[in-house]
């Protein structure tokens, strides 16, 4: 049964607006009867088990609610590292006194089967915008984080839907509200670090998934730092490409073997590629950081705890969610919606697959 203000009222003795007040936070406590009076309102609203309604709060906060959406990809091309990366965003937004919730970008607007067969380019957009999802046209959200793989056509209908956007790690690079790390320099580094290592050949393994809906910015921009570190050595590059369809990955180590030496570094453009290609070295009798250097330009909580020893640059991802929650208020309270982009640097962590090359 839903307890009413005016029951609490009833209750502790006092008018409904004092009471309104005091859930509200926006009673003035500055004095000892004061301060009684709302601890005492408190305790009473929690032992008859009031609970707040959030549609009646926002009604009188001009329509502005709690809720930032954060706007994922489907399951099917979903990333499960982004779940650090979410805690650490929850976590601080709660701080703000926010709530998170997530919105599959399927949900931004109604099923394109529905539009119209007649309507065609920007009349078509158009549609689609005047006929959003419930969740934006009810306005439940006060903000929005897009994170990931979200294809273009879906940014651009977030960003006229929902000004109060904040693109975490997507291909959108903005001069303002948008928060991405420093792919370029994260290949850079480990190149820096293979080539002052000795290292006479580098084999960059790339990813490519049959499920992504657009190719992330971080591939291209990883490989690309690579062949800058290297620019005016004598150092050989090559890049290749794994595969990864459903739950086959392709048998890249066998193909790649005798290329293989204590003289040849492979850099795994993320954390997974790296996962793949120490299972498959053991499968062949390959060790780490002796037949062969391997380094990773990502590191996760998951290679961090089960192989610790992984030579790699470093982002810590729950921290990146803490900086996206500061940069979605900011954007929130800003007069004009917006806040300054921000870079992320890596750090490099040592490990020991990735040890001095020894000379001859």
């Amino acid at each position: 049964m839903t307890v009413t203000l005016k029951e609490i009222a009833a209750e502790a003795g006092v008018s409904i607006c004092t009471v309104s007040r005091v859930l509200n936070g926006k009673s003035k406590e500055a004095y000892g009867p004061a301060v009684k009076r709302a601890e005492k309102i408190r305790e009473v609203a929690y032992r008859m088990g009031f609970i707040p309604n959030a549609s009646a709060r926002a009604m009188s906060h001009g329509g502005r609610t709690k809720l930032i959406g954060m706007l994922v990809p489907e399951h099917t091309y979903a990333s499960i590292v982004d779940l650090e990366t979410m805690l650490g965003l929850n976590q601080q937004l709660e701080s703000h006194g926010y709530l998170l919730t997530l919105v599959r970008y399927t949900e931004v607007a109604k099923p394109v089967a529905q539009v119209p067969e007649n309507l065609q380019g920007n009349k078509k957009m158009q549609w689609i915008v005047d006929h959003p999802s419930p969740v934006f046209q009810e306005r439940m959200l006060a903000g929005m984080v897009v994170m990931g793989l979200i294809p273009p056509e879906m940014c651009e209908l977030v960003e006229r839907i929902t000004p109060t956007s904040l693109w975490l790690d997507t291909n959108e690079k903005k001069p303002t509200n948008s928060l991405s790390r420093d792919e370029y320099e994260a290949g850079r580094l480990v190149g820096k670090q293979m080539v002052r290592r000795g290292y006479r050949k580098i084999i960059v393994v790339l990813p490519t998934y049959s499920e992504e809906p657009v190719r992330h910015y971080s591939f291209s921009e990883r490989s690309r730092g690579v062949a800058s570190a290297i620019n005016g050595s004598d150092v050989q590059f090559k890049e290749v490409i794994i595969k990864y369809r459903n739950f086959e990955i392709q048998p890249l180590i066998k193909e790649i073997k005798n290329e293989l030496g204590p003289d040849v570094a492979i850099l795994a453009a993320t954390d997974r590629v790296a996962m793949t290609l120490l299972m498959q070295m053991a499968m062949h009798g390959i060790r780490p950081g002796i037949d062969v250097g391997i380094a990773s330009c990502d590191r996760t909580r998951s290679t961090q705890e089960h192989v610790p020893e992984l030579s790699c640059v470093d982002v810590k991802r729950f921290d990146l969610g803490i900086q996206a929650a500061d940069m979605v208020v900011s954007i929130i309270k800003s007069p004009k919606h917006t806040c300054k982009s921000r870079t992320i640097k890596w750090r490099w962590h040592e490990g020991r697959t990735l040890p001095a090359v020894k000379k001859m």
